[in-house]
């Protein structure tokens, strides 16, 4: 309580606390990833590597963007729990527990309705969590990148890009409502 209490007092802006704990996070976090790319890059320079710069690029780009779609959904759960245990547990039960369920329930109904249709389950689970998602699409991309001269827009498109920023901004803009609204911080 006397840590909210301090940084309550200071002269900023509730959302101005969010976007430099958020972006401080982000930006620590870039450097393992650009360190990452950049041996990636070095390893496609390499004689008899047939990579595609343009696929490594728009991965790195991908990346980028899906920590901060990530984040902001992240930044939900901290927000709503308070506590990091129960950030972490409230984390946990929506991006395992619910495909899990999802899985099951898939399976329920293959076994035991008929004309269910049998698609992969893994287009399903995919759909399920921001998290599942962006990992299922940078797998996705692995095929991508040893062909060379491979096209930025067949590994992703425009439309999931806005897509995907639009869900962002709407992450951001529930976290900033949700502190807002937070009543322990209001209580003193």
């Amino acid at each position: 309580k006397s840590a909210g209490d301090m940084f309550h007092s200071v002269p900023v802006t509730r959302a101005g606390l969010i976007v430099s704990k958020f972006a401080g996070a982000y930006v620590a976090s870039l450097i393992p990833l650009a360190v990452g790319y950049i041996g990636l890059y070095i390893g496609a320079l390499m004689p008899n590597v047939n990579a595609s710069f343009s696929a490594i690029t728009v991965s790195l780009i991908y990346t980028a963007f899906m920590m901060i779609f990530c984040g902001a959904f992240a930044l939900i759960f901290i927000i709503i729990a308070g506590t990091v245990f129960d950030s972490i547990i409230s984390l946990l039960v929506v991006n395992i527990g619910l495909p899990v369920i999802s899985a099951l329930i898939y399976d329920l109904c293959r076994g035991c309705l008929f004309g269910f249709p049998g698609y992969s389950m893994g287009d399903y689970l995919v759909y399920s969590s921001p998290f599942l998602y962006s990992i299922g699409r940078l797998l996705s991309f692995e095929d991508d990148l040893y062909i060379a001269n491979t096209p930025a827009d067949h590994i992703i498109t425009w439309v999931e890009v806005l897509v995907v920023l639009a869900l962002t901004a709407l992450f951001f803009f529930l976290c900033f409502f949700l502190y807002n609204r937070r009543k322990s911080e209001k209580v003193s």
